[in-house]
């Protein structure tokens, strides 16, 4: 008996394509004991044709069947969200008045949204929403919340943030 769990990490173009993802299903199937755990990245500009939240409510409809494919195998099912702050270029284009980090030197980070700025909030509420009707066993939300492989700095210097911090706000 063995006292771990064996987790693959699954890239989005592995399960939005049907030729990968059989392939995938034939490898669990032939190696039963090679997966507890299967994390599904749901990743943004997987469908940059479409609208972000409409990319995230399509890489459900993959997950939802791919997921009870797997829970029928005896997998866990969970997904990998990425990124969580990186704004790609869809998200910049849809959001062009989101608010943006501010590095302590006064410079606007472009591809990285202010994490407490109203509309950045809502998009994540209305994100999540559409990944938990998904109904995976877990969520990882990855580890883009330290800013700093993507250019940023802690905290965030905008006007808002700096306001936040004079008022104690932000303790």
């Amino acid at each position: 008996m063995r006292n771990f769990k064996l987790s693959w990490r699954v890239h989005p173009w592995t399960f939005t394509q049907e030729e990968s993802w059989e392939s995938f299903l034939k490898l669990i199937d032939k190696y039963d004991d090679v997966a507890d755990a299967v994390d599904l990245y749901i990743s943004d500009d997987i469908f940059p044709n479409l609208s972000p939240l409409d990319d995230k409510r399509k890489q459900m409809e993959s997950f939802k069947k791919h997921s009870k494919q797997l829970k029928q195998r005896g997998c866990s099912v969970g997904m990998i969200v990425w990124p969580t702050f990186n704004l790609y270029a869809v998200e910049r284009a849809y959001f062009p008045n989101m608010r943006r980090m501010v590095g302590i030197n006064g410079a606007v980070i472009e591809n990285i949204a202010c994490p407490v700025s109203d509309e950045f909030l809502d998009y994540m509420r209305q994100k999540y929403t559409i990944l938990a009707n998904g109904k995976p066993d877990f969520i990882w939300v990855d580890d883009d919340c330290r800013f700093t492989h993507l250019g940023g700095q802690y905290p965030c210097f905008c006007d808002e943030c700096v306001k936040n911090f004079e008022n104690g706000i932000f303790k």
